[in-house]
């Protein structure tokens, strides 16, 4: 009998619709084609990915063709695929089967502009200054400009882009400034990047692919989607969505290359180029006061809106940039003026000049034009960032990414060159696990530092990471900084100042949880030192723990040698570490660093890695570097690597691939 009704559920049960492939072609497409044959073979492709999405069904695949595609594709709650047939968006790589970048570009830029077919006038040819006419539907400034995948720092006034000069300090040698009034786009480009293949620097704006994205979006950092001119591709709606998308380079939206509203979202192999942000959920903070709106500290986390917002995202083998963020800096270094007065009377000019793409105080013509965001942003629950590049940018993943995020995974992907923090774990994630990243050449790699109060951050996994700076990046930050740690860490009192709700809650803060657990990794940060502290130096927090790590660095906490200054052994719970100076003549973490039952040694060869300031980290057994968990690799290859003229497209992460 069982036999006879599995033969006659098979017999009755309704077919699978087969999945259908989709062609989509910008040059060849036509949209308006007979829907019998529309989309359905390679000489019958879709003019648009949007058109094409209109008659997707579960295991479908979208085969889009190499070309630009100045679409903002929406994908309406409607349409959905499942758990067995997803829906598949896949950029076509004739000839090969590796995606590669800058072969199918979905576009937020003005296509006049992109395409050359605007002109542009030359203002000022003493300082090569250039002009046209620049107007979105949607009003405002464009949120970024490129030339030729270069970024443009937006000045805040023409008068400060003609001098290059923000309100405090010396600016980025190129960038753009945007008249509403006259809707004009004023244009100086760089010698260093406006090169051709061939002669002289070229300065005109017609010479180059210009890519000038649409206004941003809101919320006091502008990362609030709200329009599909905000991003390339938006996934609308609350409904588990099963998409993939694989293989696009995303330039120049509003805010995010892909946004999602939607949980099982996957995104593989992409390039983000001119994106604020390269993925954006859409979580969002609860205003503590409702006519105070967005405020930074007017916003607390609700924890049942992850219930409703995008989950179980995950990005894998994307690679984010805001190229030249790290040469732009130095720029700015080379032409501080001399005799900055030391300690807060001269910060506003140290601050300006490594932190103009920070936000309105730095130079920026408002918080809606931060560079502080990362490759994501607005995560929720069960997201996942693996084997990706994060390189040349201003942040990693930062508070804006993490705040409200809940099970974020973070493991084996580069981060290098960074301008602020890789990771930032504030103001309220919870069981966070950072793991196997490379961290190279970064101002401070992890930041633990809430800032808005209660639940603090908490269950926080960081383990098996490699933090390394190269030798020619150990002083890169002197001119304007006298110390960055490893570790950021500490609780503001603005948590207690500005908030009320934090009136009575002990300023010891009580994490709750398992707290931090910072074990087994490699740190070798010459030029820097082990700790930032923030917050009230005289209160532990003992709930963060730190061993079993090899630590190199040129200092603790103080950098004066003043003992009274020092970091007291108490003030987090350090054990077993192995501790040395990062180079001679500086004392290292010492005694305090390595911890309870911990070891501190003078130098690498006494720790068993004589190789460590060629960054080969390689160790014998028996060795006191050879601890089990620690990474010891071989990063010789990265030092070979031309971060700031090489493509950086042709570095392949992990190492070796």
């Amino acid at each position: 009998m069982h036999r006879i009704l599995v033969t006659a559920l098979l017999i009755f049960a309704p077919l699978a619709a087969p999945a259908t492939t989709w062609h989509i072609n910008a040059a060849t497409g036509n949209d308006a084609a007979p829907a019998a044959t529309a989309g359905l073979t390679p000489d019958t492709p879709f003019l648009t990915i949007q058109a094409a999405v209109a008659r997707v069904q579960p295991g479908d695949t979208l085969l889009i063709a190499p070309g630009i595609y100045f679409e903002h594709v929406t994908i309406p709650a409607t349409l959905r695929g499942t758990a067995d047939a997803p829906i598949t968006l896949r950029a076509a790589t004739p000839g090969t089967s590796n995606p590669s970048p800058h072969s199918v570009i979905i576009t937020g830029a003005d296509i006049r502009i992109r395409k050359t077919k605007t002109t542009w006038e030359l203002v000022d040819p003493a300082t090569h200054l250039y002009r046209t006419h620049y107007q979105h539907p949607a009003a405002g400034w464009p949120a970024r400009v490129l030339y030729d995948n270069t970024d443009l720092y937006p000045y805040a006034t023409l008068d400060a882009l003609n001098t290059f000069q923000t309100q405090n300090a010396p600016g980025p040698l190129h960038g753009y400034y945007y008249d509403e009034t006259g809707k004009q786009l004023y244009l100086r480009l760089h010698p260093r990047h406006a090169r051709r293949a061939a002669g002289a620097p070229d300065l005109n704006p017609a010479s180059h692919i210009i890519a000038v994205a649409p206004p941003t979006g809101g919320g006091f950092e502008g990362t609030l989607i709200s329009q599909p001119a905000h991003y390339n591709i938006g996934i609308l709606g609350e409904r588990p969505a099963h998409i993939r998308i694989e293989g696009f380079t995303f330039e120049t939206p509003g805010v995010a290359g892909i946004y999602t509203e939607a949980p099982d979202v996957t995104i593989t192999d992409n390039w983000f180029y001119g994106c604020r942000t390269a993925v954006s959920g859409n979580y969002q903070e609860t205003p503590i006061d409702p006519a105070k709106g967005h405020a930074f500290k007017n916003l607390r986390h609700d924890p049942a809106i992850l219930d409703h917002v995008a989950a179980r995202v995950t990005l894998r083998r994307c690679f984010f940039t805001q190229y030249p963020i790290f040469e732009d800096i130095a720029d700015c270094f080379a032409r501080l003026p001399e005799n900055i007065p030391a300690g807060r009377a001269g910060r506003a000019v140290r601050y300006g000049a490594m932190w103009h793409r920070k936000g309105a105080g730095q130079g920026l013509p408002s918080e809606l034009f931060k560079y502080e965001i990362g490759i994501a942003c607005r995560i929720g629950r069960d997201w996942t960032i693996e084997d990706s590049m994060i390189v040349n940018a201003f942040e990693g993943l930062s508070c804006h990414a993490v705040a409200g995020s809940k099970n974020l995974a973070v493991r084996r992907n580069l981060f290098a060159r960074l301008a602020d923090n890789a990771i930032e774990t504030e103001d309220w994630s919870r069981g966070m696990t950072v793991t196997e990243n490379l961290i190279l050449d970064t101002l401070e790699p992890i930041s633990w530092q809430p800032l808005r109060g209660l639940p603090w951050p908490t269950d926080i996994v960081i383990t098996r990471n490699v933090i390394v700076n190269t030798p020619a990046h150990a002083d890169y930050w002197k001119p304007v900084l006298s110390g960055r740690g490893v570790f950021k860490i500490g609780a503001s009192a603005s948590n207690w100042s500005a908030l009320a709700s934090m009136a009575g809650v002990p300023k010891s803060p009580v994490l709750g949880g398992r707290g931090i657990e910072i074990s087994h990794n490699l740190v070798w940060f010459s030029g820097g030192r082990l700790f930032t502290l923030i917050g009230d130096r005289n209160v532990s927090i003992p709930e963060i723990r730190l061993h079993d790590n090899l630590f190199a660095t040129d200092w603790l906490f103080d950098v004066t040698g003043n003992a009274k200054n020092e970091m007291t052994a108490g003030h987090f719970t350090l054990a077993r570490n192995l501790a040395m100076p990062a180079r001679s003549g500086v004392p290292g973490p010492g005694a305090i660093g390595a911890g309870n039952g911990g070891e501190s040694v003078d130098n690498a060869a006494a720790a068993g890695v004589p190789g460590a300031a060629a960054l080969d980290f390689r160790t014998g057994a028996g060795l006191a570097a050879a601890r089990p968990g620690v990474p010891t690799p071989d990063l010789r290859k990265l030092l070979a690597f031309d971060f700031e003229s090489g493509d950086l497209t042709t570095l392949r992460w992990p190492l070796g691939e």
